[in-house]
């Protein structure tokens, strides 16, 4: 059982917003199950996020749910909720990337422990954050950035020494929303090909393969 001494962690940052409109930003981090009472809000981003080029994910509500319950029940778990006064506008999960290889059915992640050899890396030091899902409007990388920035600074804190995560490369030109070398972190050569419910051009639904890229920094 997960337990925390703090339930909360609180920053608060000024950022212009995507309509370059100076936003008064707050970010509070969560622990294990307290998160648990964002679970709507990180499904619903999901689900309409990643519908998007390039993943063009058709997801399962029920499935995202599952997903979320996992996360949170994950070693070391976090989520850095961004707020805009009293209104969430976003947020960034990360937990154990152990955890992530140990619960991963896709043979393509059970094998990436291996590969991180090859950059004089052990999993068990890596902290990963799958998905940082923040409202069109609130996009930028000053406020990316931060949710970053904070929750490295949680996973650095538990003794981890490498930040990962991994982004679709299935349409290069759509990639990279943020600017992430400019956070530190590094593309790497490592990859894995997953496949997803994936939206064709003419409206129908195949199972489609991905190509994903790993990105590392020091933490």
């Amino acid at each position: 059982m997960y337990t925390a001494f703090k339930i909360t962690l609180s920053f608060g940052f000024m950022a212009l917003s995507g309509g370059a409109v100076m936003a008064d930003y707050s970010v509070k981090l969560f622990f294990g199950h307290h998160a648990q009472q964002f679970q709507d809000f990180f499904v619903a981003q999901r689900l309409q996020q990643y519908r998007k080029s390039p993943y063009l994910y058709e997801g399962d509500f029920s499935y995202e749910q599952k997903f979320f319950s996992q996360f949170i029940a994950s070693k070391d778990s976090a989520l850095a909720v961004l707020y805009d006064q009293d209104k969430v506008v976003g947020a960034l999960n990360g937990y154990a990337f152990s955890d992530f290889i140990k619960n991963c059915d896709d043979v393509n992640i059970k094998n990436i422990a291996s590969d991180l050899s090859h950059y004089n890396l052990d999993s068990n030091t890596c902290y990963y954050f799958p998905d940082v899902l923040i409202l069109p409007e609130h996009k930028n990388d000053e406020v990316c950035e931060k949710l970053f920035s904070i929750l490295e600074h949680h996973a650095k804190t538990l003794g981890y020494t490498i930040g990962i995560f991994i982004e679709s490369s299935s349409n290069p030109e759509q990639d990279d929303e943020y600017d992430y070398a400019a956070f530190g972190y590094q593309k790497t050569v490592m990859s894995a090909t997953i496949s997803w419910n994936t939206m064709q051009p003419d409206g129908s639904l195949q199972d489609q393969e991905h190509t994903l890229f790993f990105w590392i920094k020091n933490l």
